[in-house]
């Protein structure tokens, strides 16, 4: 729900390779059902999209220390 500006900032210092998605109008998160406490902010779930679009897993806890290895596993074993 973070500004484009803040989005374009975060993905420029970790030199993303992808877009960020600015979801200012909470209407993204309302649909994918990660709206937290009185709406203010999201839960932090992370959701793998196939090359169709379609959800192919997703991991409704993230822990910070090894998600992005638990990502890139998943990715690499259902060949997305």
């Amino acid at each position: 729900m973070d500004s484009q500006e803040s989005h374009k900032k975060f993905s420029e210092k970790h030199n993303l390779p992808f877009s960020l998605l600015s979801d200012n109008q909470k209407e993204v998160a309302k649909q994918y059902g990660v709206l937290g406490f009185g709406s203010m902010l999201t839960k932090s779930v992370t959701f793998i999209i196939d090359k169709k679009g379609k959800i192919a897993w997703i991991f409704p806890k993230v822990d910070i220390q090894k998600h992005s290895k638990d990502v890139l596993d998943l990715i690499d074993k259902i060949n997305i």
